[in-house]
């Protein structure tokens, strides 16, 4: 399978920050957020190949992060969206339809492994791929928390005893569940078609959990619980906080 990193954001809850620096080149403990995301992925042998789609305002500084950080055990492609503000972007889901007709995988469908470029998840990668193996179906990472304030501002998941998805709302004012779902997802090489139909039928681009919320009414989608740990870098008090707790821990040992 290929791994899809989405990286075209512009980070607007960390300005100033963010007007001179994408979000996954921040250094967190003198790395950047971006390698916390590679180094897992290079551990996992399914993945054969990793892209990182970009936006225009942006991609030379992922272009030179690229060239400066040594070879990696897959290729590595960096892709420029094209977009140059928050107010032209893609969003995320168009962003994978962007990166599945740049890389021709609109053509030949591999799996895809997708996953947020502002987000560090501290948890076994090779039990998520197990599972997308065994269900061999969509598979969204999960988990759960009691905090209805947090479930408003994420995907929110319901799951039947055998962890089908049976329902799925982003964003909603009235969460039905503690279950909430992480920007982490296995799309099957069979579903990759129906992004194309996701938005020539209007569907929203933004937020990856809205094609979600649309896939799992027409095939079978499965929930992975991801435990371990997971870290948002979505404001400045959540940056400062996995940079200092990372610090601590030591060289080496941020993961």
């Amino acid at each position: 399978m290929k791994a899809l990193i989405l990286a075209a954001g512009y980070g607007t809850r960390l300005r100033p920050l963010t007007d001179r620096l994408p979000k996954p080149l921040i250094p967190i403990a003198g790395r950047p957020l971006i390698e916390y995301l590679l180094e897992p992925l290079e551990a996992l042998d399914a993945v054969d190949g990793v892209i990182v789609v970009s936006n225009h305002r942006f991609h030379d500084q992922f272009a030179g992060w690229l060239a400066g950080r040594g070879p990696a055990r897959f290729p590595l492609t960096v892709l420029d969206d094209g977009s140059t503000a928050n107010e032209n972007r893609r969003g995320a889901i168009g962003d994978i339809r962007f990166a599945l007709r740049e890389t021709g995988l609109d053509r030949r469908p591999e799996d895809l492994l997708v996953v947020a470029g502002d987000h560090i998840f501290e948890m076994d990668w090779k039990a998520l791929v197990n599972t997308f193996r065994r269900r061999d179906a969509s598979i969204i990472g999960v988990e759960r928390d009691p905090d209805p304030e947090q479930l408003r501002l994420c995907g929110v998941v319901e799951v039947d005893r055998e962890g089908r998805v049976t329902g799925f709302v982003e964003k909603p004012r009235e969460p039905r569940t503690d279950i909430l779902s992480p920007p982490i997802y296995i799309y099957h090489r069979r579903d990759l078609a129906l992004v194309d139909v996701y938005l020539r039928q209007g569907g929203n681009a933004d937020a990856p959990g809205h094609f979600v919320e649309w896939l799992h009414r027409r095939t079978a989608v499965w929930a992975h619980f991801l435990g371990g740990r997971r870290h948002d870098i979505g404001n400045l008090e959540s940056l400062q906080k996995t940079d200092a707790e990372f610090k601590a821990r030591g060289p080496g040992k941020g993961l």
